[in-house]
C-alpha cells in the first residue's frame, strides 16, 4: 500500500539524518506506556536496532 501511495517506507527517505538515530531511540526509551505494555523487555541497544533497520 505504501508504494501504491507513494509513500517512503525509510527514516532516510524522510529525511532523519543518521546522526538522529540514538537520540531517538533514548526519547524512545522514556515513554513508559508503551514499553510496559511490551512483552519483551526492550533495551536502548533494542530501539536503536529498530531505528537503524527503519532507517535503511
Amino acid at each position: 500500500m505504501m508504494a501504491q501511495c507513494r509513500l517512503s517506507s525509510s527514516l532516510r527517505d524522510l529525511g532523519i539524518p543518521e546522526s538522529a538515530i540514538p537520540g531517538l531511540a533514548a526519547s524512545g526509551m522514556t515513554i513508559s506506556r508503551l514499553l510496559k505494555n511490551n512483552p519483551r523487555e526492550m533495551t536502548t541497544s533494542d530501539a536503536e536496532t529498530i531505528y537503524w533497520n527503519a532507517y535503511r
